[in-house]
């Protein structure tokens, strides 16, 4: 990060991203590395801006909604605005078909999320060290993860104080953070009971795809891999119905969590 803040300070990157969890995290990460910082929720805006303004590099997310992020960065390409930009995907869907979909869009790299501060940090170094090069291969995909077991007695615990320390992030921000998630999830838990009740695959995938690396970032790597379940479970919908049925624990489980953690906090200071 010292590197980045002594000979990038004031560079202009974009960070194209449609969740809010995930927003403020990266921002978080990026806040003391001196660059500049433009945010695009969709690929659309990613577009418009990147014609507005010139970008040193451009973190792009993947799966969002209006324009995704392999539809924008095509259209990047194509426009001429960013023959110079590197873009580099962030995405929670670390596979190798996923890697050669960023490398066929003309994406630079490709990092998994959650990304370790340390990992953007090299990765940001690397790209603004030299000039992007179109149709740049991107990094070798991490291997895929074991199966994600179907109990959810048997996922990962929740650990928030490896992802604050991970972050390094004030605690009573990042508990924001997963108050802020934990609102969120809940919300879209009707969407994807209509969606198991009508058959809709789409819906189902691109909600839990939205969730699962918010829940991985705050440390909940247990939900974040039932809702990567859920992504995949179509057309097996009896096996979706179960596996809401466990988010819902899982979020509940969370929730207590987070307000003992704050209980704990507020006697601490008290």
């Amino acid at each position: 990060m010292r590197q980045l803040r002594e000979r990038f300070a004031d560079a202009p990157i974009l960070l194209v991203e449609d969740d809010v969890v995930n927003q403020e995290v990266a921002l978080a990460m990026l806040g003391d590395t001196g660059l500049m910082v433009d945010i695009a929720s969709n690929g659309s805006e990613a577009v418009e801006l990147a014609a507005q303004r010139p970008y040193r590099l451009i973190l792009m997310d993947l799966q969002m909604p209006v324009m995704d992020g392999l539809a924008a960065t095509r259209a990047i390409r194509a426009a001429g605005i960013g023959d110079s930009v590197a873009i580099v995907a962030m995405t929670a869907n670390a596979f190798e078909e996923d890697r050669r979909r960023c490398e066929e869009a003309g994406m630079n790299d490709f990092v998994a999320k959650p990304v370790a501060p340390e990992v953007l940090y090299a990765t940001l170094l690397k790209w603004l060290t030299r000039e992007a090069s179109i149709g740049a291969p991107p990094a070798a995909a991490p291997a895929a993860g074991p199966a994600v077991a179907a109990d959810v007695a048997a996922q990962p615990p929740v650990d928030i104080d490896a992802a604050v320390n991970l972050l390094g992030m004030e605690p009573d921000k990042f508990y924001a953070l997963i108050g802020k998630f934990l609102a969120s999830a809940r919300t879209e838990l009707p969407r994807l009971d209509a969606a198991i009740a009508q058959g809709d695959g789409k819906t189902l995938s691109s909600v839990s795809h939205r969730l699962k690396s918010p829940a991985r970032t705050l440390g909940a790597s247990g939900l974040g891999d039932l809702f990567e379940t859920l992504e995949r479970s179509h057309p097996d919908m009896a096996k979706a119905a179960t596996t809401l049925q466990q988010i819902r624990t899982a979020l509940n489980q969370f929730a207590r969590l987070l307000d003992d953690r704050m209980s704990q906090r507020g006697r601490s200071e008290g």
